[in-house]
């Protein structure tokens, strides 16, 4: 029991990133469901969940059929951190989707770099993450990149997918510096898909006038 304890104390003590190699190499063998992976992720936080999740369409990964069972699993994360719930739970349906041992290699090989790259920039530092009130903006921003990584179009899920994964690193972390970035990225992201929406809507209208 003590050793236990202990190995947990090194654990939460490792940097973000050495946290989340961690857990990957554990599942790059088997697999990992997704409810695996909340009970899991249990103990390190909403941060590292966020990280997960976001982090194959964030770097980008082709992950095909994954980036819908991703979406809606943050979607729900968002909502239940948007009502404080500490209990986290998905749908059972989604809850069984597994990420493959393939997959998870995947992010190991490719990640790389991008983890080093967290470990030079991130630490703690900010205070305002932990309000009630900043949890509440980062569920509401979580729903709306989740929801935009939803749309089934090619390639336009990295952006929000980037957006969640360094609000999960900024949560994880505890760096309100990083998580100021993520919201600021939010706010771009939102800017460019309305002017996407707004040319598109555009380009039809003119296609069916002419």
């Amino acid at each position: 029991m003590a050793e236990q304890q202990v190995n947990q104390t090194v654990k939460q003590s490792l940097p973000v990133s050495s946290q989340l190699q961690q857990l990957l190499s554990s599942c790059s063998q088997t697999g990992i469901s997704f409810g695996e992976l909340l009970k899991q992720t249990d103990k390190q936080g909403m941060g590292m969940l966020l990280m997960l999740l976001a982090l194959p369409s964030a770097l980008p990964i082709p992950a095909p059929g994954y980036s819908i069972p991703f979406g809606i699993c943050l979607l729900a994360i968002s909502f239940q951190m948007l009502i404080c719930r500490e209990n986290l739970s998905v749908p059972k349906r989604i809850a069984n989707v597994k990420l493959s041992a393939s997959m998870c290699q995947k992010v190991l090989r490719t990640g790389t770099g991008f983890f080093r790259l967290i470990e030079r920039v991130v630490k703690p530092r900010g205070v305002f993450i932990h309000s009630s009130t900043a949890q509440r903006l980062l569920a509401i921003n979580v729903m709306l990149m989740a929801s935009l990584m939803l749309i089934p179009i090619p390639m336009t899920n990295t952006l929000p997918a980037l957006v969640i994964f360094t609000l999960g690193t900024g949560l994880a972390a505890k760096d309100g510096l990083t998580t100021s970035i993520a919201l600021l990225g939010s706010a771009v992201a939102i800017l460019f898909y309305s002017g996407v929406a707004v040319l598109g809507t555009e380009f039809i209208s003119s296609m069916l006038q002419a």
